[in-house]
Order: structure tokens, then C-alpha cells, then sequence
């Protein structure tokens, strides 16, 4: 005997019997509702994939999910309507209006896969450290421009030079010891 889709036993398997499909999704009366009125089935088919693993284990897992409203009144289960038209010898145009019953599979197909690589790592890693610098700038620029107490910011921040002629008395503005000329 040929093997059919089992969620259990055999979810990999691509044969299904509608039976099983119907019982997924809760459907028990078939033969009784159903088929009189019709249903809309939808097959969800959802992958995650590792693709740094074999492919072979990246198989959807699937779900069945009934969407109509099989207790509306207006129009339970799933029909449409058509009109075919005829044209009698004389001229004269018919026209029959069908409505049609049945089951509507609409199928969803998502997920997403991937795999491990050194050069997207090293791209973002990269574009990181540049966000990095440009939001100092912009911090920078924030607290020396912006904020109220720009000032005090601004001179905790630089620390300023005398502007001598001769380089050699040119020293740091600062509140040290130290003597030492930044310049022989």
C-alpha cells in the first residue's frame, strides 16, 4: 500500500486523502453538511529552516483550518453563482444562473530560513561601529548646542589654551601641579 499524510506518523509525506485533511480541520460531517453546502479549507503551510543544517530536515509543518462560517444563515459553507447564456435559432438570449457548491483549499504558504555568513556579520558589525561614532557627534552636539546648561557642559567638556606668542609658556589651562611646557 502507498503511505499517506499522518500528522503523527508521517507529516512529511505529500499524499493527502481528504478524509484527513476535513477531520484536521474539524470537519466530521462531511457526508451530512458539507457536501450540501460546502466548506473553505485553509492549508497552512509554515517553514523554519536552518539552512547551516541539512535541507532535508526542513520540511513545513501544516495546519488546516475551516474559515467559513458554516452557521450563517445568509450563505453557510462555500458557493458562488454564474450565469451561462444561450441564444435560441430566433434570436432570443437565455440565460441560466448556476449556483455551485463545493470545497475551496486556500493555501498560506510562510516561514522563513537562514544560514550563517562572515561578510554579513562583519557589514553590520561595521555599520554598528559607525552609528556608534556618528551618535557621539550627535550627543555631542546636543548637550553643547541645545540643552540649557550648554555652558557648563561646554566648559567641562574643552579645555582651553592660552594664546601666547612664544610656544614655549604655552600651558594647559587647568587647575594641576604640573608645570611641565607642552613644547620644549
Amino acid at each position: 500500500t502507498q503511505s499517506t499524510w499522518d500528522p503523527d506518523n508521517n507529516p512529511n509525506c505529500p499524499i493527502f486523502k481528504l478524509g484527513d485533511i476535513l477531520a484536521s480541520a474539524g470537519i466530521t460531517t462531511f457526508f451530512e453538511r458539507e457536501v450540501i453546502f460546502g466548506a473553505v479549507i485553509t492549508v497552512g503551510m509554515r517553514y523554519n529552516c536552518d539552512l547551516d543544517k541539512d535541507t532535508r530536515v526542513c520540511a513545513p509543518t501544516l495546519t488546516f483550518t475551516r474559515t467559513d462560517d458554516p452557521n450563517d444563515i445568509l450563505s453557510p459553507g462555500y458557493n458562488f453563482r454564474y450565469g451561462y447564456y444561450t441564444t435560441d435559432p430566433d434570436g432570443i438570449v437565455f440565460r441560466d444562473l448556476y449556483k455551485m457548491f463545493g470545497l475551496r483549499f486556500v493555501f498560506t504558504v510562510s516561514g522563513m530560513a537562514g544560514r550563517f555568513s562572515f561578510v554579513p556579520m562583519f557589514i553590520a558589525f561595521g555599520s554598528g561601529l559607525g552609528f556608534l561614532g556618528v551618535a557621539t557627534v550627535i550627543a555631542d552636539l546636543v548637550v553643547t548646542k541645545l540643552l540649557e546648561k550648554r555652558n557648563h557642559y561646554t566648559k567641562h567638556k574643552y579645555e582651553y589654551v592660552d594664546d601666547d606668542d612664544s610656544p614655549e609658556e604655552t600651558r594647559l589651562n587647568s587647575n594641576s601641579d604640573d608645570d611641565t611646557p607642552l613644547l620644549p
